[in-house]
């Protein structure tokens, strides 16, 4: 699957089935655009080439940020995964 659809697919999931704040859409949004872009300018366009490395480089990339804020970001990317993950079951 293509990030931008996974990213997309996974905003509408939140606002409509798990019902998020649009202040949480929207944070999310932010957070899950800024991977894409750090995705995309390590040319990984789908979710099965993100492994252990890409996030280890994205760790490196956002490290000056607050630990809050990392934290916050690798939540996000994991909730979205979850989320894929089961509709692929």
């Amino acid at each position: 699957m293509k990030i931008e659809k996974a990213i997309e697919e996974f905003l509408l999931y939140s606002e409509n089935e798990r019902e998020l704040s649009s202040r949480t859409i929207k944070a999310y949004r932010i957070d899950l655009n800024q991977f894409k872009l750090f995705l995309e300018a390590n040319n990984v366009k789908f979710l099965k080439n993100i492994d252990k490395s890409v996030l280890e480089r994205y760790s490196i990339h956002i490290s000056n940020a607050k630990p809050k804020t990392i934290k916050r970001k690798f939540t996000v990317i994991i909730i979205l995964w979850r989320c894929v993950l089961s509709q692929l079951n």
